[in-house]
């Protein structure tokens, strides 16, 4: 494929070959004089590229005449110029994959458009207004908090392209991105630590779950550091965050336990009371189909086996078989479904 240097040549030197035929005209001296000009100036040019990276095998000295050069020599020595002086141009751009020219602004966001503009004072407009923006938090709290840190994302998409604006302007944004940071991480740890505490405290399980994961946003919000000591005090109050998971958790585990228990001792009871295979059946499958033995501790899981051990000796081999079936697609309640156990 031919280059654009190539294109351009040739397209120079077709004026000079008007005319010629496959008869092998001589050329005037006229037309000799114009290729000695046009090698010398391609020379030039090769010395201001930098080297090939590997020894060319084209022969790049000036075209000598002598008595056995004709003019289709002249013209292949030229042709190995240009493409010696190919080799050595860099590799062309790649064609960007991002298309802005189909955007308008009343349909980009100020930030998108800010890296598309290049009118100064339209991105000290947009900068600006982003700047004033950030100095409306005084306190963060639940409803603001994600607002402030998107904000702050947005002050670090400027400060990595600041390309047009005055550094007055950079160090505004930088003073408003400190002062975001700074608020951050004074704040979060108030708004984190009041979400757990509700989530520890919280006596339906739905309701715990919900401040946790509020509380879980929240923490994502806090601005990363390098800084050891800051490194640390985030680590630490992932720790802690995730203990509080732990705790409302086990605690829902207590819960689903103590209700299994209650559902077996109601069990044993009715199934002692009636002397009915049919009844003593229904009794089972009403107690102990929504229990999941596998959310059981060792202790009221003993004692599940021991109720069906006992119902095994006083109901049929078939009765028993039919009950085992249908315990084994009756609707189990979770740890979720729960949610006040008695």
């Amino acid at each position: 494929m031919l280059r654009p240097i190539h294109v351009a040549l040739v397209l120079s030197l077709c004026p000079v070959l008007t005319g010629c035929s496959s008869q092998q005209v001589p050329p005037s001296a006229g037309v000799e004089s114009e290729l000695k000009q046009l090698s010398e100036k391609i020379d030039l040019l090769a010395v201001r590229l930098p080297a090939p990276r590997e020894p060319s095998s084209v022969d790049s000295t000036h075209p000598k005449r002598d008595s056995t050069s004709d003019f289709a020599s002249l013209l292949k020595q030229l042709s190995g110029k240009i493409d010696l002086l190919a080799v050595r141009l860099p590799a062309p751009r790649e064609p960007s994959s991002v298309d802005s020219t189909h955007l308008k602004r009343d349909g980009t966001s100020d930030l998108a458009w800010l890296l598309i503009t290049n009118d100064p004072k339209e991105k000290a407009a947009l900068v600006s207004r982003r700047v004033k923006q950030s100095g409306t938090y005084d306190r963060l709290s639940i409803e603001n908090v994600q607002g402030a840190f998107a904000d702050l994302e947005g002050l670090n998409v400027i400060l990595n392209a600041p390309e047009g604006l005055d550094l007055a302007i950079v160090q505004q944004v930088e003073e408003a991105r400190n002062r975001l940071v700074g608020l951050l991480r004074k704040d979060i740890p108030r708004i984190v630590g009041e979400l757990d505490a509700g989530a520890v405290k919280a006596v339906n399980y739905s309701e715990a779950r919900r401040l946790w994961a509020q509380s879980s946003s929240v923490l994502g919000s806090y601005p990363d550091s390098n800084d050891p000591f800051e490194a640390g005090r985030i680590q630490e109050m992932v720790s802690s965050h995730e203990l509080v998971h732990t705790r409302f958790e086990v605690a829902q585990q207590q819960r689903y336990n103590l209700w299994a228990c209650q559902q077996i001792r109601k069990a044993w009871q009715d199934f002692e009371a009636n002397s009915d295979p049919g009844a003593r059946m229904s009794t089972c499958l009403h107690f102990l189909g929504p229990i999941h033995p596998g959310l059981l501790d060792p202790l009221p899981l003993e004692l599940y086996r021991d109720f069906l051990q006992t119902v095994h000796g006083k109901l049929s081999r078939n009765l028993y078989q039919e009950l085992s079936e249908k315990l084994a697609v009756e609707k189990r309640q979770m740890l979720s479904d729960l949610q006040d156990p008695k």
